[in-house]
């Protein structure tokens, strides 16, 4: 009886530990809570998404129920548009077909996630990738188009 009920135990451990496993370490893992940005109710943000891609890195594109963003491969990318847009920084800043992106570089040597921000756009829209963020560059491009139509005013030096 002792044996079963250690192996009970030691079952419901190893389920435990995976189901943490997976919320840590899976790619775009997370609370499953996306929180619309400050500026979600703008109505370029409203554009902005209509116009974005249904398929992004390979990845599928879904409802996330929250205004002024979208997701794909359930949060492995994760748009928000609405952000309080960057003040001039010397952190690096990138064009990537005419639109200039900050990148959050300290947050990507933290914890491996790779964010960015437009940057001379108000309101500014956030992209924020999780786990394979080397194809960052290649999401910003599929982006662009549907980013465009919100002005630019300024430009990354």
């Amino acid at each position: 009886m002792k044996s079963r009920r250690k192996w009970i135990v030691l079952a419901a451990a190893a389920v435990a530990a995976a189901s943490v496993a997976a919320v840590l370490f899976w790619p775009g893992a997370g609370d499953g809570e996306i929180e619309a940005a400050p500026y979600s109710g703008n109505p370029a943000c409203e554009k902005v998404v209509a116009k974005l891609p249904a398929d992004l890195l390979g990845k599928s594109r879904h409802d996330t129920g929250v205004r002024g963003t979208a997701a794909w491969g359930g949060e492995a990318v994760v748009l928000r548009c609405g952000v309080t847009p960057p003040l001039p920084t010397t952190m690096r800043c990138v064009s990537v077909n005419g639109v200039d992106w900050v990148i959050d570089e300290a947050r990507a040597e933290r914890d491996g996630v790779r964010s960015v921000t437009t940057y001379g756009r108000r309101p500014a829209v956030e992209v924020t990738f999780f786990g394979a963020s080397e194809s960052a560059g290649d999401g910003l491009v599929d982006l662009t188009d549907s980013v465009k139509g919100i002005p630019q005013t300024a430009h990354c030096m």
